[in-house]
């Protein structure tokens, strides 16, 4: 920050990258009872292959410096070409498997099961045109490479991941829930232990509890739930595997407790109303260049929302009209504070950025084949903006207003 404005000095990155994917997919579904309960089995298989091609150029900080709000000051500088020093070949091919059966025990309860098998294999090569030593500060990552090297690293690992679900319908309108979910992360980036082993993939928990009702012959509904996540990831052990590099482990990566709370009515013909509430707890587990127990970058402990849209009855019945908000608390702006690191030597350092309120409102017209839209985003000219780990600051629009205007043929 310099005075009130906020003065950047920005990174110029160049890389293109084309990619080529093919995916398949089978399913089969069957209904059966069973001792007096139904059972809805549903079998499927996949496959998934990806080839990705990419160009990669070497960046220059401090390329030039403005500013977010005066644009008269600073520096832009006018784009300059960059001298390609790798071509990345990755390419990646994923096997999965599931079996899923929802049982209707009674009329009220339901229970749902499955199970998930995946097998992920990957391989990356990279081919180098320029010695590392000559662009050390300009890439990211190690630079221990020469012109012509050709380096390879692949990955061959597999997973089974179950999944579980139950509802119990009380009464026509009324609800309650719980699920569970296992998923998996496979390691990709081939990280390795102090005995130079490459590590298994890490697994992310999923816990939901909650319950759905409806009010006054459904023109009110309310849907309440709390969830728990936990993430676990990568870290670095601190020290250097058995060949030299840095070595990981599979730390706690980071936990999320939430609970969210959805309304919507239709008091009247023609009006529909709805709000909804979140609130996140969200901390980091020990180990990284992450500080234990604050909070991941761009992650509100609080956000409420709400829309309302009316359409007109009688003479001006092909128009409507609409509302709607969303607050948002405050953030972390950049969650790396050992930014001393040579990862992160370029990283903002951490700071809260405040609360915002965003307003937006529209006017339609509709009748037979056209429609006519007339909409203002940001009424309230909030300046806000949202900063990441690498220096990254992007603003989100200003006031705006637009029209649009469809015809059907």
């Amino acid at each position: 920050l310099e005075g009130n404005d906020v003065k950047i000095e920005r990174t110029l990155e160049v890389g293109d990258q084309k990619d080529d994917m093919y995916a398949a997919n089978i399913n089969l579904n069957g209904k059966f009872e069973v001792l007096g309960m139904t059972n809805r089995l549903s079998v499927s298989g996949d496959y998934d292959r990806r080839n990705s091609y990419a160009n990669q150029y070497p960046y220059a900080t401090k390329y030039d410096v403005v500013y977010l709000k005066d644009k008269t000051k600073g520096k832009e500088r006018a784009y300059e070409a960059q001298q390609r020093y790798n071509h990345r070949v990755t390419k990646t091919r994923g096997y999965g498997a599931s079996i899923q059966n929802l049982l209707s025990v009674t009329k009220q309860l339901n229970v749902l099961l499955a199970l998930r098998y995946d097998k992920v294999t990957g391989q990356t090569t990279n081919n180098y045109f320029i010695d590392g030593a000559s662009l050390k500060g300009k890439i990211r990552g190690r630079a221990s490479f020469k012109a012509g090297d050709v380096q390879t690293s692949s990955y061959n690992q597999w997973a089974i991941t179950p999944s579980a679900g139950l509802v119990f319908k009380a009464t026509k309108n009324n609800s309650v829930y719980g699920s569970f979910t296992k998923s998996f992360r496979p390691n990709s980036r081939g990280y390795v232990d102090v005995n130079d082993k490459l590590l298994d993939p890490y697994y992310t928990d999923q816990f939901e509890f909650g319950t759905k009702n409806a009010f006054l012959d459904g023109k009110l509904q309310t849907n309440v739930s709390y969830y728990i996540i936990n993430d676990r990831g990568y870290l670095d052990a601190g020290e250097k595997s058995a060949l030299g590099t840095n070595a990981r482990v599979i730390g706690p990566g980071t936990k999320y407790r939430g609970v969210e709370l959805e309304a919507s009515a239709t008091p009247l013909e023609g009006l529909f109303v709805s709000a909804n509430y979140s609130y996140i707890d969200a901390k980091f587990g020990s180990g990284g260049s992450r500080k234990p127990g604050t909070r991941p970058q761009q992650t509100p402990e609080h956000q409420l929302g709400f829309r309302t849209s009316y359409k007109f009855k009688g003479a001006l019945e092909n128009f409507a009209v609409s509302l709607g908000g969303q607050y948002t608390g405050e953030r972390l702006g950049n969650d790396v504070f050992d930014t001393s690191l040579p990862r992160w030597k370029n990283s903002l350092a951490p700071y809260l950025q405040k609360a915002y309120t965003l307003i937006n409102a529209g006017v339609s017209y509709e009748k037979d084949n056209v429609n006519v839209a007339f909409r203002m985003t940001n009424l309230l000219d909030e300046f806000v903006f949202m900063a990441y780990r690498y220096g990254s600051v992007n603003p989100i629009d200003p006031r705006q207003f637009s029209i649009t205007t469809t015809f059907k043929f």
